[in-house]
């Protein structure tokens, strides 16, 4: 692997950990909604919906990443050559 495909790599990597930490954070947080005396909407619940807005988007550009990694190394695969057995 040279070292754009390494880059690509550890990108691509970073991005589907950080969607997937999205997602078991967004399971996590409390969802409670709007106060009933009408403080205003609590912190958890905004957290919860950027997590659940940018998640999907994080685990896409991750999987794009993989996509063309997975392109980069076809594009420079080479197939071996068999040697021919010495008599």
């Amino acid at each position: 692997m040279n070292w754009a495909e390494r880059v690509l790599a550890a990108i691509t990597g970073l991005f589907l950990i950080i969607a997937i930490g999205c997602s078991f954070a967004a399971g996590i947080l409390p969802d409670s909604g709007f106060t009933v005396d009408g403080g205003g909407v609590p912190f958890a619940f905004l957290v919860t919906q950027f997590i659940t807005t940018i998640a999907p988007h994080i685990a896409l550009i991750g999987l794009a990443g993989a996509v063309g990694l997975l392109f980069l190394r076809a594009l420079h695969w080479h197939p071996l050559t068999e040697q021919e057995p010495e008599d």
